[in-house]
C-alpha cells in the first residue's frame, strides 16, 4: 500500500516540480530583460557624460541643413525639435533613444508573455541574436534606428493578437517613423504585413488595419524613393558645423557623419577590404548559434520541416543589406527578431502548435549559448559574449 502511495506521489511530485522549473524559467527571462535594459540605459548615460557616441547617436543626427541627403529628414527634425525646446541636439537624442529603449523593452516582454511557458520566453529573451543580447554583447551596435522597427513591430503583434486597436495603431506609427529615419527598415515591411496576417488583425481590426497598412506602404514608398534620390556624397563639413553651432561636440562627425562623405566607390571599396579581411567561418558559427534557439523549438512543433524552412525564408527580406554594408551582425539580428514576433503571433494565433514542451537539460545549454556567443555587429569583429560584458559592468565597481 505504502509503495502504491509512493509511486503516485512521484508521479504527482514530477509535474509540481516541472510547473516550479516553469515559473522560474520565466522569472529568469523577466530577469535577464530587466538586467539588459539596465545596462544599455547605463551606456546612453556614458554616451551623455562623454558628450555623445559619433554612431550610437551621430547616425541620428544626419541632417538636411547643408542639402538633402539620405536619412537627413528624421535629423532634421530632431534638430528642429532642439531648437524649439532650447536643448541641445545630443541631449533630445538620447532622450528620444531612453523612451524608444523602454518602449522596446516593455512591448517585446509583453509579446513574450503571449507564450505557454517559462521555457519558451527565456529561449527567446536570451537567443544569441535577439536585441536584448545583442545590445549587450556589443554595445556598439546598439540602439540604432531599427530600435523603431522593434518597438513598433512588437506592439503590433502585441496588439493583434490581442484585438487590441491601440496597439497595432502606436506600432504602426513607430513603424512609419523608423521608415523615415533609416531607408534600411523598409525590408521589414514584408514583416509587418505578416504579422497582420499572421494575427488575423485584417479580420478582427479591418478598418484599423487597412488603414495602418496603407500608412505604413506609402510612407515606405516615399523613404525608398528618397534614398534612391539621395545616394551621392554628402557635404559632411557644412553638416558638422550645423551641429557644433548648437553646442555639439565635433568628434560627432568623425563616425556615421563621415561616412557620409563618401562617394559610391569609396563605398564600395570599403566594403570590399572589410569582407575580404574578413574571417568568415566566425560569421558562420555565429548565424548558427543565433538560429540555434528556433531550430530547437521547430522540433517542438507538429510540423518541423515547415517551420525550419519557414524559419529561413524570413532572411529572404534582409540580403541586399549583406551587399551594401559591412554590419552583418545587425542583419542576423533583424532575421532573429522577426522569426521571434512570428513564432509568438504563431503560437498565439493557434497557427503553429507544440506537441512538446523544451527539455530543462536544452534549455539550459541554449540560454549559456546565447550568454556566451553573440555576433559582433560589425563583420570583422567575429563575435562577443553578453555575460563577458554584464560581468565586466557589474564587477567594475568592486
Amino acid at each position: 500500500m505504502m509503495r502504491g502511495r509512493r509511486k503516485g506521489d512521484e508521479r504527482f511530485r514530477r509535474p509540481a516540480r516541472r510547473l516550479t522549473a516553469d515559473r522560474a524559467l520565466g522569472r529568469l527571462a523577466d530577469g535577464f530583460l530587466l538586467l539588459s535594459f539596465a545596462y544599455v540605459a547605463w551606456v546612453l548615460l556614458q554616451d551623455a557624460a562623454a558628450g555623445a557616441h559619433n554612431w550610437r547617436q551621430g547616425d541620428w543626427l544626419i541632417h538636411n541643413e547643408a542639402g538633402a541627403v539620405r536619412r537627413g529628414l528624421f535629423g532634421s527634425a530632431l534638430l528642429r525639435l532642439s531648437d524649439m525646446l532650447g536643448r541641445d541636439p545630443v541631449s533630445v537624442v538620447i532622450g528620444l533613444q531612453l523612451a524608444l529603449l523602454a518602449s522596446a523593452y516593455l512591448a517585446f516582454r509583453a509579446l513574450l508573455g503571449r507564450l505557454p511557458g517559462g521555457a519558451l520566453r527565456v529561449l527567446l529573451a536570451v537567443s544569441p541574436a535577439i536585441f536584448p543580447v545583442f545590445w549587450v554583447a556589443d554595445p556598439d551596435g546598439a540602439l540604432r534606428k531599427e530600435v523603431l522597427a522593434f518597438a513598433g513591430l512588437s506592439m503590433v503583434a502585441l496588439g493583434g493578437s490581442g484585438r487590441r486597436r491601440g496597439p497595432v495603431i502606436a506600432g504602426s506609427a513607430f513603424f512609419a517613423v523608423g521608415l523615415v529615419a533609416h531607408e534600411g527598415l523598409v525590408l521589414f515591411i514584408p514583416t509587418y504585413l505578416g504579422l497582420l496576417y499572421l494575427t488575423s488583425a485584417h479580420r478582427s481590426l479591418p478598418g484599423s488595419a487597412v488603414v495602418c497598412a496603407a500608412l505604413v506602404l506609402c510612407t515606405g514608398l516615399f523613404a525608398a524613393v528618397y534614398a534612391v534620390g539621395t545616394t551621392g556624397a554628402a557635404d559632411t563639413g557644412a553638416m558638422c558645423r550645423a551641429l557644433t553651432q548648437r553646442a555639439v561636440d565635433g568628434r560627432m562627425c568623425e563616425g556615421a557623419i563621415g561616412y557620409l562623405g563618401l562617394d559610391a566607390a569609396e563605398r564600395a571599396a570599403h566594403y570590399r577590404g572589410i569582407v575580404a579581411s574578413a574571417e568568415m567561418g566566425r560569421f558562420v558559427v555565429s548565424y548558427a548559434a543565433a538560429l540555434a534557439c528556433f531550430a530547437y523549438m521547430a522540433t517542438l512543433t507538429s510540423s518541423p520541416v515547415r517551420t525550419l524552412v519557414a524559419l529561413a525564408l524570413l532572411a529572404l527580406p534582409f540580403l541586399p543589406l549583406y551587399l551594401v554594408a559591412v554590419d552583418w551582425g545587425r542583419w542576423i539580428s533583424f532575421h532573429v527578431f522577426t522569426a521571434a514576433v512570428f513564432g509568438v503571433s504563431a503560437v498565439a494565433a493557434g497557427r503553429l502548435r507544440l506537441q512538446r514542451t523544451p527539455s530543462l537539460a536544452a534549455t539550459a545549454a541554449l540560454v549559456a549559448l546565447g550568454l556566451l556567443l553573440s555576433p559582433a555587429h560589425f563583420l570583422r569583429d567575429g563575435h562577443y559574449s553578453a555575460l563577458a560584458s554584464l560581468v565586466a559592468w557589474i564587477g567594475a565597481p568592486l
